[in-house]
């Protein structure tokens, strides 16, 4: 199992006070082990969804290797 910080593309949802509420992180990801396709394994809280520094875990469906990734502002 790997643990990485990642830096992802997302959109932040904002109220109308400019806030983050919560950060869309990927369905997939590409596995830097065997290049197959990394889905999501992790669910976001209904209230929340996912924030800055939650870890999120892949799992690759050729090589099944898990990647917990956590997730920043950047």
């Amino acid at each position: 199992m790997a643990s990485l910080v990642a830096s992802a593309h997302y959109t932040h949802n904002l109220d109308l006070n400019g806030h983050n509420v919560c950060m869309d992180v990927p369905e997939t990801i590409i596995c830097v082990d065997c290049g197959g396709v990394c889905h999501r394994i992790s669910y976001a809280d209904p209230e929340i969804g996912f924030q800055p520094g939650d870890v999120v875990a892949y799992r690759c469906s050729d090589c099944l290797d898990r990647w917990d990734l956590v997730f920043d502002e950047s």
